[in-house]
């Protein structure tokens, strides 16, 4: 239990974190956002709080942000937060799902961002790199399995195993004598980490308030870049000897601690009350036609952008001559800017709408992102940055669309069938950089051309997609409306 003397006004904090209600003497919390909250008047606009926040690892920053709130202070707080307020033991659910995305996002980006380095000792060309980055994209025939069985034996359970199976695989990969064989050990890595990826996604919009998913999801992006920016980070010493990447594969170790607070977790309401149906409901004609549109949505985004990230590293390196400290501090300075994006985007996507915000995001951010490919110095650092801060905003409100659309017994599954035809759209394009480089064209002109994938999803974004803003799950799912959800446990 934390305890604080704080000088503040006599009014009510709310905010998503918090509602409180006045009481004798004070105030408590209306919800039960926190797992302990009460407010006691010591003075005039002096008080004594008692409080529990229940968010492992994000305590201090909860703490900081409604110390600012009951101060009077916090107006910009304010607008960040997500609309609503989050039931009972989210917080708890949300910061344990952000340290495994932070673990498997590191596990999941690693070979990306070491490729440029391992190909050369392991004697890889530029065709062999693309090869085998589209290779290492069949982890999702062996995600979708796992993910499918999310819908039978739990989230949190899979999520177990598919934190060890991320782990695991990435040590084994920095133990690799050929490039096939680093090949294979991240194939299992990658299954890992895009399984995780995937269940935590669901996690979050079974747990969430309907006005806080695209905000949370749009938080949780923020433990993706936290695992690829260790990353980037640690690149900057790779040049020190020629398998100095090797050094960077047992790092994850560390995040199997996580296992014991995973093994603690309950599941989610929606999924205790849901009878089991079977994959091929998927193809029902209730569901079919967003199956296809959602599907397609994934391949043409990872088109794009994930042959951008992949290849970023040999662009700079190739295209640009940077050296191995300015491939880092490149990655991580003009990254820097996408956390504004994204903050504001999660935020407009809660109250414009998700489709508004994906279709500014995925037209002006593509296009900035894709000059950043046929530019040079200042230009290129400049376009980069603002490429990213832009297209990010589209993050969150494409995030929700694959949890939100599907039933609840089909949630997982029908999300591991969108990563099958993601990474569709992620090989076409890893091959197509990967040969025009290979044919002498350079990395930074064939990413620019992929630009079209963005642009065609924004246009099937207005067209095809509807707009989920606060909506429950339910209506949004007709099959779960009759769930005798456990709502005095779980809440929304």
């Amino acid at each position: 239990m934390r305890v604080a003397v704080l000088h503040g006004p006599d009014q009510p904090v709310r905010c998503a974190l918090l509602h409180e209600r006045r009481r004798p003497g004070g105030f408590d919390q209306a919800g039960e956002s926190l797992a302990h909250w009460e407010r006691r008047r010591l003075a005039e606009d002096v008080w004594e709080v008692r409080y529990e926040v229940g968010a492992p690892g994000f305590g201090w920053l909860v703490s900081w942000v409604l110390r600012r709130l009951v101060r009077g202070k916090g107006r910009i707080i304010r607008r960040v937060l997500a609309p609503g307020s989050f039931p009972r033991g989210s917080l708890e659910t949300i910061a344990t799902v952000f340290w495994v995305s932070a673990v498997v996002a590191y596990c999941g980006t690693l070979l990306g961002q070491t490729l440029a380095f391992a190909a050369p000792s392991l004697h890889a060309s530029p065709l062999a790199q693309g090869v085998g980055s589209s290779v290492v994209r069949s982890d999702v025939l062996v995600a979708l399995p796992l993910t499918r069985l999310a819908d039978r034996v739990g989230r949190w359970r899979m999520l177990r195993i598919t934190l060890v199976v991320a782990v695991l695989a990435t040590a084994l990969g920095g133990l690799a004598p050929s490039f096939t064989l680093l090949v294979g050990s991240q194939i299992l890595a990658k299954a890992g980490a895009t399984a995780s990826a995937l269940l935590a996604t669901v996690l979050i919009a079974e747990v969430v308030h309907p006005e806080g998913r695209a905000w949370t999801l749009g938080f949780l992006v923020l433990a993706t870049a936290l695992g690829a920016g260790l990353c980037a980070l640690a690149v900057a010493g790779l040049d020190l000897w020629p398998s100095a990447w090797r050094v960077l594969f047992p790092g994850p170790a560390l995040g199997l601690w996580l296992l014991r607070r995973l093994a603690n977790q309950r599941e989610p309401a929606r999924f205790r009350s849901a009878a089991p149906l079977r994959l091929r409901e998927l193809w029902s004609s209730g569901h079919r036609r967003r199956l296809l549109v959602v599907a397609a949505a994934a391949a043409l985004f990872n088109l794009f952008y994930l042959p951008a990230s992949q290849f970023r590293n040999q662009y700079l390196r190739v295209d640009r001559d940077y050296r191995a400290w300015q491939i880092s501090a490149f990655t991580i300075g003009a990254n820097l800017p996408s956390g504004i994006g994204l903050a504001l985007g999660a935020r407009l996507a809660e109250t414009w709408g998700r489709k508004r915000i994906a279709v500014i995001g995925l037209v002006a951010g593509g296009i900035i992102t894709g000059l950043a490919y046929v530019s040079r110095g200042v230009a290129l650092v400049a376009t980069y940055a603002l490429g990213e801060a832009v297209g990010t905003m589209a993050v969150p409100a494409l995030a929700v669309y694959g949890p939100e659309l599907f039933p609840t017994r089909l949630r997982s599954g029908a999300n591991g069938v969108i990563a099958v035809a993601s990474r569709v759209g992620t090989v076409l394009g890893l091959l197509a950089v990967g040969t025009a480089a290979q044919a002498g064209f350079g990395f930074g002109r064939p990413i620019a051309a992929l630009v079209v994938g963005p642009l065609a999803l924004a246009a099937l974004v207005w067209r095809a997609f509807p707009e989920t803003k606060a909506l429950q799950l339910e209506q949004l799912n007709p099959e779960d409306t009759s769930l005798p959800l456990a709502r005095d446990e779980d809440g929304e």
